[in-house]
């Protein structure tokens, strides 16, 4: 709290699928019920800053071409982490959902 550059905060988590798919219709019409819709996923990130508004907010989407592993919530991180390498804080916090397949690995 004293010195809030020292800090920055990362909170990753990816949306459920069924929310990101195109077209996504509040109520679907039953001429289009069976009809496929393209998947999609999106992964968030909120980054906690010293910005005017206090936060930057990231969104990483892709049409699950990519598993979504470890892999993914890494390029998510690695790609906000390169926005601050002119002043890259001392302490990171990182925040990510408990989802074992995406966040946590054996090695």
């Amino acid at each position: 709290r004293h010195d809030p550059a020292k800090y920055l905060c990362i909170i990753i988590d990816g949306m459920d699928q069924n929310k990101t798919n195109v077209p996504n219709l509040f109520s679907t019409p039953k001429a289009v019920q069976t009809v496929s819709r393209l998947q999609t996923h999106c992964t968030g990130v909120l980054a906690h800053t010293r910005s005017p508004r206090g936060k930057k907010v990231y969104a990483f989407y892709d049409i699950c071409q990519w598993p979504q592993d470890t892999n993914l919530t890494t390029h998510a991180l690695l790609n906000v982490l390169t926005d601050f390498t002119e002043e890259f804080p001392e302490v990171i916090y990182l925040q990510l959902d408990n989802a074992g397949n995406q966040n946590k690995n054996r090695y």
